[in-house]
């Protein structure tokens, strides 16, 4: 995780994450963001989080929960 995908997930509490939000945290901090590294960003750090035992399992589960929705907005729009 790059600093300020890393102050992201910081600063945020899990109930708050989603995609939107991080990309407005990131425009915010004055970083170009392109959309395709965004998604990355986002939807690799929450792999992350989903397989850290040091993290709490409320935090575990949201990543969760936000990777299943990707899948299903992948499906729905795809097929």
């Amino acid at each position: 995780m790059n600093r300020s995908t890393e102050r992201y997930f910081r600063f945020f509490t899990h109930k708050f994450w989603s995609l939107e939000s991080f990309i407005s945290f990131s425009i915010g901090n004055d970083e170009f963001v392109e959309k395709m590294e965004a998604h990355s960003r986002f939807y690799s750090s929450l792999r992350k989080i989903s397989a850290d035992t040091n993290t709490t399992q409320e935090a575990r589960d949201r990543a969760r929960k936000l990777l299943d929705k990707k899948k299903e907005w992948l499906r729905y729009y795809i097929s």
